[in-house]
């Protein structure tokens, strides 16, 4: 840290001839700040099937420091050797929003790095982040299970500082993993009454629309699902059987 300070100072006033001794003044505290640019993984597991095209496998944020700009142009992502990566996945690409930074790497190798160099440098301004995403297309007929697919390895970013237009080495300081992706033959549909569910009641002969039940189909995150065709069974709770039962409703529908 640095500070300064005005502690003394002669003066005479140039008609009273008298001595004048203003009081001290400090200037701003300066600090040293080492911590230009730090890396880490966010998102959660990443939920995916066999077969996916374009399949989000990790997700990284570069924060800059307080003290200067940042500006990045070149990324590096590493394949690990965990779990056999490189066996499920193949075409890896790295996005910044909706815009492709670099080449994509159609083959991978387990504990092999690939860069990825920025045409335009983006710049974080002081304080900020920048947030850049993995995808790549799962091969079929495979299974992973919760390991990371990419990291970022050490000294894989390279930046410079904009207030003095210096390179900033050895970030990351260490292999910074993505969260870990698992990949699931297909995905899975449930079904659920929902809250809006009917209570039990006595209706009136002769009445019509009535509501008897509401379903809910719940999907998981790996997949869309298309729902082609629901099919109903109407039971008998009275012990007439099935033979009673429909005779006292007829109209059976589906809404959605």
């Amino acid at each position: 840290n640095l500070q300064a300070s005005i502690v003394g100072l002669t003066a005479q006033g140039f008609t009273s001839l008298a001595n004048i001794t203003p009081a001290s003044q400090s200037g701003n505290l300066l600090t040293a700040n080492a911590t230009l640019l730090t890396v880490a993984a966010n998102g959660t597991t990443y939920n995916v099937v066999a077969g996916q095209p374009g399949a989000k496998i990790g997700s990284f944020t570069l924060s800059a420091g307080s003290a200067s700009d940042v500006t990045v142009s070149n990324i590096t992502l590493k394949v690990p050797t965990t779990g056999n990566p490189a066996g499920a996945f193949q075409n890896l690409r790295l996005m910044v929003g909706n815009t492709q930074i670099g080449t994509i790497q159609s083959t991978l190798t387990n504990g092999t790095s690939y860069n990825f160099s920025l045409n335009s440098p983006i710049t974080i301004v002081k304080g900020g982040q920048l947030i850049v995403d993995a995808y790549a297309d799962v091969l079929t007929g495979v299974s992973f299970g919760y390991n990371s697919v990419v990291a970022v390895p050490a000294s894989g970013i390279s930046a410079i500082a904009v207030v003095t237009n210096q390179s900033i080495t050895g970030v990351p300081s260490a292999d910074v993993n993505a969260l870990t992706t698992y990949v699931s033959a297909s995905g899975v549909l449930t079904i659920s009454a929902n809250t809006a569910q009917p209570s039990a009641q006595y209706v009136a002969m002769g009445s019509t629309g009535i509501k008897f039940a509401t379903y809910q189909l719940n999907g998981s995150s790996s997949e869309d699902i298309e729902v082609r065709d629901i099919y109903l069974q109407v039971t008998s709770t009275n012990g007439g059987g099935l033979a009673v039962a429909p005779q006292a409703f007829v109209n059976y529908r589906l809404m959605v």
